[in-house]
């Protein structure tokens, strides 16, 4: 008896085909009837008699997608690369890449994820083709094109997201396991569209695609905080983002000039960078400065933020304004291309380290931000896609919180949509099933009007949204947003698909939850500590103001603004003409703009947070260290009083007034313990110390520069004095009467001791 011919290709959860062997045993004639169970994979066939190596062997070869036709046309037909890896310590002899997929298309998000994750098994009849694979050794690679013509898909009569298999299957070339079979399978997705089909066309879904251009690289510019505190004419700016950072922003703008339905929300921060570059099209919002997290803002009160020296006025929406009008306005001054207007364009807030929460989000509408951007919004996985906006009432009023939606959000920012969906690894894997996932969402509710968000995140790979984007600009069910689409009703919209549209689903039946990723209890701690850091800077510009710098350096005229506000100060960064000098108070005023833009920062995107608190904690240092005292090496005295000079040193570029304390560690030798200086900006003078000496010794002398509130500013360097008296000191006189007491006992006890006879 034969073994019945293969059956065509079934899902793997088909039941496996059970065929009986009879076989004639040489001498004995004996007749066995063996029963083979051979699992069925998505469209492998059960084969009769074949031994199946170890499974080890199997988990060790990989099929990976390199690039894949995103979306099939009537006459595009499909051409995939795949790269077979065999990571085994086995040989492979020959094998076979075949592509199989189905004319059914998917019908839930569930069960498209269940497919990526292998534990759905969907029955891909539709053999789309196969090549053949010489052999592979343990260890090699190898890359395979298969193409697929028109004619063989046009079986496949639906539009839709469909299932694709890639299995690749080979036997051991060697050792005790040869012949054995080996396979591997990717589970990726085939998107038809509607071109060449007589279905109906339903009402496109609408996708807005928004990408927030802002650096999470940034880093202290080259000796900017150093000429900051040395010259008063010197930029407030002291941090700017990297080299890559700013050669990835530029490639974000470039991506943006490519394609037109890219909406872009800019840190005012970063603005300036692509001002020349940036299509003012593409530019739908600023974003609050730096990418600020107001959720971890929100977790402390205005008090302790005000001591900290950051204000609400720094980033809120007029502040986000302000301060991208002046970074174009700059970049324009060295760029005449750089025509870019900010002013018109809406202040968005873009959700940071932390998710919303009630208290970040009336903290946003009082800052003016009446519309914030949620990239933590989740979704049950059997839901049909609704909506991408809720509208939340809060203590400060209504704030519209638009949700990139989460699975076409994770996979255009370079994530598998889970740990198990292998396929999506790569790009091309990434991007297959974010066309067909955008396919299926039409699909689910094609009469409803509906407008997605899909965010790129604040690092994003721009070949990867490339080829997003151009798949979206090719998919005929999809319409390129903006981002009033998420907003408006279908009463407002003109769109010639809006006749076959139900009404709106309302916000309040979003099928979406924001999600609670607030701080921790130690991630507040850690939050407070920075807090702590940024209040010590503004702690030492205080006192540079109060009780270091000359009280006549700063006895001006305090009505004008510009002389105290930090934000006037940021945006006219002072004076530089030398008919118009700048003035203490200014210059006070331009260190409190540093400091809080790298207090903002510090609080912006966790990238860079250490960074910027790093930056401002040497801000803080490099001011205290300006005013310091340099004793001499080293003091030898010679006498029981003696002078020595300390040099007083001012880095800063305005007088100061302080006062020099001088201390020791023994009582054997003492010093004069203050003395008050003035020292001119940018200068040094000396301080003259009396040093009074009762014996030969050492001690170590310490000099503490004091502000005039007592307190010690700066460090306090020390050094040695040794004393060396000679015998007309006091200490000599007192050695040479001991010496004459002594001789003089010494003779009386000799004159009167009793002598011996023959003495």
């Amino acid at each position: 008896m034969t073994a019945p011919a293969p059956t065509p290709r079934h899902g793997r959860g088909l039941l496996s085909a059970l065929t009986t062997g009879l076989a004639l045993l040489a001498s004995t004639a004996i007749l066995a009837v063996a029963t083979l169970c051979a699992p069925v994979g998505d469209g492998g066939i059960a084969t009769v008699g074949e031994a199946h190596a170890d499974e080890s062997i199997s988990s060790e070869l990989t099929v990976t997608l390199i690039s894949a036709t995103p979306i099939v046309s009537a006459t595009s037909g499909f051409t995939a690369t795949v790269n077979v890896t065999n990571a085994s310590d086995t040989n492979l002899a020959a094998g076979r890449l075949s592509l199989f997929s189905s004319t059914r298309s998917f019908s839930s998000s569930q069960s498209m994820q269940n497919w990526a994750d292998g534990t759905m098994h969907t029955p891909t009849p539709l053999q789309m083709g196969s090549l053949d694979v010489a052999a592979l050794a343990h260890g090699a690679s190898r890359k395979l094109t298969l193409h697929v013509t028109a004619d063989t898909l046009k079986s496949i009569r639906s539009w839709g997201a469909k299932p694709l298999l890639a299995e690749y299957d080979a036997t051991v070339a060697s050792g005790s396991q040869q012949g054995s079979a080996v396979s591997s399978q990717l589970h990726s997705y085939l998107t038809r569209s509607h071109d060449g089909l007589s279905e109906k066309t339903t009402p496109k879904i609408t996708i807005t695609t928004a990408l927030p251009l802002t650096s999470p690289q940034r880093g202290e510019s080259k000796n900017a905080i150093k000429n900051l505190v040395s010259d008063p004419a010197a930029s407030t700016e002291v941090s700017a983002p990297s080299v890559a950072a700013t050669k990835e922003l530029n490639a974000e703008a470039e991506l943006a000039q490519q394609h037109s339905s890219l909406r872009v929300i800019a840190d005012p921060g970063s603005v300036g960078t692509v001002a020349s570059a940036l299509p003012q099209s593409s530019l739908s919002g600023i974003m609050q400065p730096y990418a600020l997290d107001v959720t971890a803002r929100a977790q402390f009160s205005d008090a302790l933020w005000q001591k900290a020296g950051i204000t609400d006025s720094a980033w809120n929406a007029s502040a986000a304004h302000s301060l991208a009008g002046s970074e174009v306005a700059q970049s324009a001054s060295t760029d005449s291309t750089a025509t870019l207007k900010t002013s018109k364009v809406p202040a968005i807030a873009w959700e940071s380290g932390f998710s919303w929460d009630s208290d970040s989000l009336a903290l946003a509408a009082k800052q003016g931000y009446s519309t914030v951007i949620a990239e933590s919004g989740t979704r049950e996985a059997q839901s049909n896609v609704i909506s991408g906006r809720q509208k939340v009432t809060t203590s400060e009023g209504d704030v519209t919180v638009l949700v990139a939606e989460q699975t076409l959000s994770q996979l255009a920012q370079g994530e598998e949509t889970s740990d198990a969906a292998s396929a999506e690894t790569t790009q091309a894997g990434r991007l297959a099933r974010f066309v067909a996932q955008s396919a299926l969402f039409q699909m689910q509710r094609p009469y409803v009007s509906r407008a997605l968000l899909v965010s790129f995140g604040d690092d994003p790979s721009v070949s990867e949204g490339d080829g997003i984007l151009t798949a979206l600009e090719d998919a005929d069910w999809v319409k390129q947003g903006k981002l009033t689409d998420l907003t408006a009703t279908t009463s407002d919209k003109s769109d010639k698909d809006s006749s076959d549209l139900s009404p709106d689903v309302a916000p309040e039946q979003a099928d979406f939850t924001l999600t609670t990723l607030t701080p921790t209890q130690t991630q507040i701690d850690d939050l407070q500590s920075s807090l702590a850091a940024l209040t010590e800077t503004t702690t030492t510009i205080n006192r540079l103001m109060n009780a270091v710098l000359k009280k006549s350096a700063i006895q001006e005229d305090t009505s004008s603004d510009e002389n105290t506000d930090p934000q006037a100060l940021s945006r006219q960064d002072a004076k530089k003409d030398e008919s118009d000098q700048v003035t203490a108070l200014q210059w006070l005023a331009k260190l409190r703009s540093a400091h809080q833009s790298l207090g903002l920062m510090s609080f912006g995107p966790t990238s860079v947070r250490a960074t910027m608190l790093k930056a401002d904690e040497r801000l803080s240092s490099t001011l205290v260290n300006s005013v310091s005292v340099i004793p001499p090496s080293q003091i030898n005295v010679f006498s029981a009083s003696a002078q020595t000079p300390a040099t007083v040193k001012n880095a800063l570029p305005f007088p100061v007034s302080i006062e020099v304390d001088a201390r020791t560690d023994s009582n054997a030798i003492s010093i004069t313990k203050s003395k008050s200086v003035d020292v001119n900006a940018g200068s040094e003078t000396q301080a003259t110390f009396t040093i009074h000496v009762v014996g030969t010794g050492s001690a170590t002398a310490t000099f503490s520069p004091i502000d005039r509130s007592g307190k010690t500013f700066g460090t306090s360097p020390s050094t040695v004095i040794y004393s060396q008296l000679t015998l007309n000191d006091m200490s000599g006189n007192v050695l040479i009467i001991l010496a004459l007491l002594l001789g003089a006992i010494g003779i009386y006890r000799q004159a009167t001791r009793r002598k011996d006879p023959d003495q």
